[in-house]
């Protein structure tokens, strides 16, 4: 049984305590509290993710950022409604630009921008939240839910994407600077100067908070990197989950699936600057219930935040 703790301790920490108990049982390769504990932290997960959306709610009715009209230098009070409307609008009149110049590319690069585009125009994307650098999008539909990330990074496409460019950088720059989930990874093959295969470990993140999840086991991913310099000048990084390569499962993790995954560098007219669109579908597998999966998710569009943090810092 779970310590008990007491009454007046904040919900918070309760819900902390019931999720990183030691008491778990070992059921089917999924690590679970005991079953009156997963009920009351599922009650309490239910209330808190309510009340922050609440919170997130008026915070967007109140103040939204309107890329369009000031690029980022002014804020306008609009509501988060209209932002919505405003950027569907601007995401669709991006996608055609770049669709209208597949017949560019090689059939395999045309393939890749075209299912990006195509899935960056969908009109059902809606607006999670918005800060001053974040916006959080979500694509509902499907049993895993799509998640964008968009940020603005102070740099020019091709420096802000050049870490995907040599594979190798993406496990020692990169992830350990944006994903708090990484723990460590390889490439496994080098196809050519814009394709690897590669492979890597991630725990699996609370759903409240920004810390792994204790109890749950790790993930790993094999997927294939895509890197394409788009003739509008800007960058598009994909990857998705591939079988190109025979990967031995490690015991005790289990292996994940890359549905879908992207970053797409796009110059801002008249600055050395980027607006960075983050897309990822990615399912964990094992037993995990898929609302708990789709609550989690939109912490993966924090990467876009990070990365652009990485030039604010000076890290590159």
């Amino acid at each position: 049984r779970p310590k008990r703790w007491p009454k007046q301790a904040p919900r918070r920490a309760r819900l902390h305590h019931l999720f990183n108990c030691n008491a778990t049982n070992q059921i089917m390769g999924l690590d679970v509290v005991p079953t009156s504990a997963t009920i009351f932290a599922a009650a309490a997960l239910v209330h808190t993710v309510r009340s922050r959306r609440r919170s997130s709610d008026r915070q967007m009715d109140k103040v939204s950022r309107d890329w369009e009209g000031t690029q980022g230098d002014q804020y306008r009070l609009i509501s988060r409604e209209a932002r919505q409307q405003i950027a569907l609008k601007e995401h669709a009149e991006f996608a055609k630009e770049e669709l209208g110049r597949t017949w560019m590319y090689r059939p395999e690069i045309r393939d890749e921008v075209t299912g990006y585009f195509n899935m960056l125009a969908d009109p059902k994307w809606k607006l999670q939240s918005v800060s001053r650098d974040l916006e959080v999008w979500r694509l509902p539909g499907e049993d895993v839910h799509r998640i964008m990330g968009v940020s603005t990074v102070d740099a020019h496409p091709d420096t802000c994407m050049e870490y995907f460019k040599d594979p190798r950088m993406v496990f020692t720059k990169l992830f350990p600077n944006i994903d708090r989930m990484f723990t460590h990874g390889k490439v496994l093959q080098v196809q050519s100067k814009d394709k690897a295969l590669c492979h890597a470990n991630f725990k699996m993140p609370m759903p409240v908070g920004n810390m792994p999840a204790r109890g749950i086991r790790s993930r790993d991913f094999v997927w294939r990197q895509t890197v394409s310099k788009l003739s509008t000048g800007n960058v598009l990084v994909t990857a998705s989950s591939t079988n190109e390569i025979a990967v031995p499962e490690q015991k005790g993790v289990v292996r994940g699936e890359i549905r879908t995954s992207g970053y797409y560098g796009r110059r801002i007219p008249g600055k050395e600057a980027s607006r960075v669109w983050y897309i990822v579908q990615a399912d964990p597998k094992g037993f995990l219930p898929k609302w708990l999966v789709n609550l989690a998710s939109q912490k993966q569009a924090q990467n876009a935040l990070r990365l652009s943090e990485m030039f604010q810092n000076g890290k590159p």
